[in-house]
C-alpha cells in the first residue's frame, strides 16, 4: 500500500483554521463492481445503526469535531450536514446502506467505521500537490450538472492552479470518479479534535477496501 501524504495548506488558512489538514493516498482501482464481501460489510454497519445510535455518534469525538468546524466555516451542520451524519441519515431513510460502486463503498465503510471524513477523486487531473486554499476571484468549478462560479474565499482542494472540488463539496466533472477511473486519489480532511491516529486508520480501510485486501 502506497505512503499517505500531506497536502499543502494555504498559509493563511492554517493561520485561521490552525490544525485542519489534508492527507491523502493514490490507490488503484481494478474493478468498481462492488464484491459480496464489501456489501456485506455495508449491511452489517447499516444494521448496527439506529435513530438512538446516530444521534448519540453526534456527541461523540471525531464526529463532533466536523460539526464544530463546519460552525466554524459557517456551514449549518443541521442543515448541509458532515459526510458521516450524511451517510447516517441516507441510512435511517433508506432503511439500510444501499451500494454505489467500489469507492463511493469503500469510503462509506470507511466514514461510518472512524467518522473522518473522506473525499475520492480521479487522480487524472491532479497534476501537482493537492493543496487546500480559498478559491480566488473568477474561478470557477464545472460539474457534470453546470458551471459554478466561486465565491472568493470558498474553501477548495486544488492542484495545477485550478479547483478540483470545494471542500465538503461539489467536485470538478474530470476529478469525479467513475468506471473509467483507473488511479484514486483518497483525501482526509483532518480538522482540530481528530487525532491522527484515525485519520490513518480510515484512509487504511478504504484503500485496503478498494484493493481488496480487507
Amino acid at each position: 500500500m502506497p505512503a499517505a501524504r500531506w497536502g499543502n495548506v494555504d498559509e493563511a488558512i492554517a493561520e485561521a483554521l490552525p490544525g485542519v489538514a489534508v492527507r491523502h493516498l493514490t490507490v488503484p482501482v481494478v474493478d468498481h463492481r462492488t464484491p459480496d464481501s464489501v456489501r456485506a460489510r455495508l449491511h452489517y454497519l447499516g444494521e448496527r445503526l439506529n435513530g438512538a445510535r446516530a444521534l448519540a455518534m453526534r456527541s461523540q469525538g471525531v464526529p463532533f469535531a466536523y460539526r464544530l468546524f463546519f460552525r466554524k466555516i459557517g456551514i449549518d451542520p443541521d442543515v448541509d450536514r458532515t459526510p458521516v451524519e450524511q451517510l447516517v441519515l441516507e441510512r435511517l431513510l433508506a432503511g439500510g446502506i444501499p451500494s454505489r460502486g467500489l469507492v463511493a463503498d469503500a469510503l462509506a465503510i470507511a466514514m461510518l467505521e472512524t467518522g473522518v471524513a473522506l473525499i475520492a477523486l480521479d487522480a487524472r487531473p491532479i497534476a501537482a500537490e493537492l493543496e487546500l486554499r480559498e478559491a480566488k476571484a473568477g474561478e470557477r468549478l464545472t460539474t457534470r450538472e453546470r458551471s459554478i462560479a466561486l465565491d472568493p474565499g470558498t474553501l477548495v482542494l486544488a492542484s495545477g492552479g485550478r479547483p478540483l472540488a470545494v471542500l465538503f463539496g461539489q467536485i470538478a466533472a474530470d476529478a469525479e470518479v467513475d468506471e473509467q477511473t483507473q488511479m484514486v486519489e483518497l483525501c482526509a480532511i483532518r480538522v482540530p479534535g481528530v487525532p491522527l491516529l484515525a485519520v490513518e486508520e480510515a484512509l487504511w480501510i478504504a484503500a485496503e477496501t478498494i484493493a481488496g485486501e480487507s
